[in-house]
């Protein structure tokens, strides 16, 4: 199964950017290289060994001797206490990175406008289209969503857009 994400409102969610098998998403392609700077890098947001819940606590060794068996129960206790610490410390790291990817929320382009602007590019475009993506973008200067001083122009590239967008300015 797999699932195109087309959404305005910005940052992505992280989870999402890096599950190409499952979840392509759809951007701009001039807001491509923006958006891919945005967010962390995969190694700031997932560990192997971190993000495994489970810990396998294996102690295979037996001794017959106490003096034996406490120097390696205190390795296993310091080598315990530092993956804590190490996993602890990239625990920080990684929400310090998400908080910072999270902390602008502003939205983008319409979603409408964009599968407009794919329908034309594709020949598929009707009157249909053309009207939802203005209700799209109308729906989000309403609510505040993006500036009055918004230009569809800018993520436009087609002539069909360009009449679409000149319907806004004065």
């Amino acid at each position: 199964l797999t699932l195109f994400l087309l959404d305005s409102l910005r940052p992505i969610e992280h989870r999402n950017v890096y599950d190409a098998k499952q979840i392509r998403i759809l951007i701009l392609p001039t807001k491509i290289d923006a958006e891919k700077k945005r967010v962390p890098q995969y190694e700031e947001l997932f560990h192997e060994t971190y993000d495994d819940d489970d810990e396998n606590d294996n102690d295979d060794s037996q001794s017959d001797n106490d003096e034996d068996d406490d120097n390696i129960s205190m390795r296993i206790e310091s080598s315990e206490a530092r993956e804590k610490r190490l996993k602890r410390h990239w625990l920080k790291r990684r929400d310090k990175a998400l908080a910072n990817y999270y902390k602008y929320r502003q939205h983008s382009y319409s979603s409408a406008l964009i599968m407009f602007e794919l329908a034309y590019l594709l020949s598929k475009d009707t009157n249909e289209q053309l009207w939802y993506a203005i209700i799209g973008v109308t729906e989000q200067l309403l609510h505040g969503r993006i500036d009055r001083d918004y230009s569809p122009k800018s993520c436009s590239s087609t002539q069909s857009s360009t009449e679409f967008c000149a319907q806004f300015e004065r």
